[in-house]
């Protein structure tokens, strides 16, 4: 059974994880303006909002998780 609590908890995750692929938009867009060569530092950013992304909106995890029933 899902509790409120359990909710709210997914609900913060999901705002903060959408937080932090915004901050590193706004980083990626800096770093393209100011730093040369920038892909190095570009392919960087590019791989942590995949990894939030996969992580936390596809729900990667949760395909290699173990279920309670299935023993």
């Amino acid at each position: 059974m899902n509790k409120p609590s359990d909710k709210k908890a997914r609900m913060r995750i999901g705002w903060v994880t959408f937080i932090a692929l915004g901050v590193l938009t706004i980083v990626e867009f800096f770093i393209s303006l100011y730093i040369r060569p920038s892909t190095p530092y570009l392919i960087v950013t590019a791989v942590i909002k995949g990894w939030l992304i996969i992580s936390y909106f596809m729900h990667i995890a949760q395909v290699w998780r173990r279920d309670k029933d299935s023993k």
